[in-house]
């Protein structure tokens, strides 16, 4: 039941932000949107933890919080697995209609495509597979942000070859921040999400710096 909750949770800020994108048109309203809702759920997640949630569990989810993979088990990974599958290889093979949303809605609306639909099936698959991850692993940051953007300087934008690539760095990027997590300390196993969060977001800064910077000078 995990993954269902978790996938029904990311509907409503993938509903808010839907509604925001069809009336705002505007990149850095849905980013705004994006960051009040996280606070909001931040707030209700500590509101839970403290006043619902049982004390004695209180470290077990903020472990669970912070991203890893100390409590997957065989039969944990079954629902994700499913998921992946299914749903991947459904994303996979709209790569020629994702290939086209490059050339800009209208252009894609020429060829055929019926954009406003096409995206709210993607974004609820991308909601799906997210949803799965989290509910086994928990929030482990940046490398949804990072990894695609690798991907790209080494595949391209082809989707059919970008997607693919961009799953399997992600796993690799994985593995290698828990092993550094378990590597850490002798005594306690550090969250993926610390490690990843620690790299992640000076990289992302700068790759920001490096894009923003160019195009202002």
């Amino acid at each position: 039941m995990l993954p269902i909750a978790a996938f029904i949770g990311a509907l409503i800020p993938l509903a808010a932000t839907i509604v925001v994108s069809v009336r705002a048109h505007s990149v850095t309203a849905i980013v705004l949107v994006g960051v009040a809702l996280s606070m909001v759920f931040s707030s209700l997640i500590t509101f839970v933890l403290l006043v619902v949630g049982d004390v004695h569990q209180l470290g077990t989810v903020m472990q669970w919080i912070a991203g890893g993979f100390g409590d997957a088990t065989w039969t944990t990974l079954i629902s994700p697995t499913v998921v992946l599958v299914v749903v991947g290889a459904a994303v996979i093979l709209c790569s020629r209609q994702l290939n086209l949303l490059l050339t800009g809605d209208d252009g894609a609306t020429a060829l055929g495509i019926n954009v406003p639909r096409f995206r709210v099936l993607i974004l609820l698959a991308v909601s799906l597979l997210a949803a799965a991850a989290v509910a086994v692993s928990g929030t482990i940051g940046f490398v949804g942000l990072l990894v695609p953007h690798v991907a790209g300087y080494l595949v391209g934008r082809n989707a059919a070859r970008l997607i693919p690539t961009a799953a399997l760095l992600g796993a690799l990027a994985l593995v290698l921040a828990d092993i550094i997590a378990r590597s850490v300390s002798n005594t306690t196993e550090l969250p993926i999400g610390v490690v990843t969060g620690l790299v992640g977001g000076p990289i992302f800064i700068a790759m920001l710096w490096r894009r923003y910077g160019r195009a202002v000078s």
